[in-house]
């Protein structure tokens, strides 16, 4: 470290540094190399890995999803994606932490809507097989006054968990009465290409139909339009 005599500089030039510190103004050269610990480089790769797998995420949950996704729900996502990576514990074929659950709108969360348990998907050469099992639809979704129908809107994406930008989605609506009949059981088939190795999601959105005073619309009402990620699991 060098002490600045007739200068008082503050910046860079070249390979040299000229600050102040305490009063004083001091110059010193810039390190060759900056080293990171093993620590630093492992919670880097992660980082950006998480950035990658959370745009693939949104791209693919653009289908269902009616609304754009604004900073909060990116920053959000990425965080639970590089939380997710940070565990040592993760096992193919069982939900992941932080991603599984995963609300798009903290307005109007899916869990506390519906409350109907979706297992991980079936996967075979055609796509993937979600089961529904029966339910009562007043007992178990959560709806605004006034509604007489509402849509399932549910998205399956499978993403290259090396390369994030490689990635695939479907979506399928399924519509049902809001009444206090049951709904049968029934096995809900998404035509998806799933490649080992790779991320698969199952994610769903509400859409509410009203009717009142002979006029039908539908509910564009953010306190109303939940949606997040039912399953991620790794192939």
């Amino acid at each position: 470290m060098g002490r600045q005599r007739n200068i008082k500089f503050v910046g860079t030039k070249a390979n040299l540094i000229f600050y102040e510190r305490k009063g004083g103004y001091y110059i010193r050269t810039k390190p060759v190399t900056v080293k990171q610990s093993r620590a630093t480089h492992s919670s880097a790769n992660n980082f950006g890995k998480a950035s990658g797998l959370a745009k693939a995420i949104r791209l693919c949950a653009a289908s269902i999803l009616p609304f754009k996704p604004g900073r909060v729900l990116i920053n959000s996502l990425n965080k639970n994606v590089y939380a997710c990576l940070c565990n040592s514990n993760l096992t193919a074929a069982e939900a992941l932490p932080f991603i599984t659950g995963f609300e798009f709108n903290e307005k109007s969360k899916l869990a506390e809507r519906f409350k109907i348990k979706i297992p991980i998907p079936v996967v075979n050469d055609e796509g993937i097989i979600v089961q529904l099992s029966a339910f009562n639809t007043k007992q178990q979704i959560t709806a605004p006054a006034y509604t007489k129908k509402i849509t399932l809107k549910i998205a399956a994406a499978n993403i290259n968990f090396k390369n994030p930008a490689v990635c695939s989605s479907n979506n399928v609506g399924l519509t049902i009465d809001y009444d206090n009949n049951s709904t049968a059981a029934q096995e809900i088939n998404i035509p998806l290409t799933v490649t080992k190795g790779s991320l698969l999601l199952l994610m769903m959105a509400l859409e509410y139909e009203t009717h009142k005073n002979n006029f039908t619309k539908t509910v564009r009402d953010l306190r109303w339009m939940p949606a997040g990620i039912v399953n991620a699991v790794i192939i």
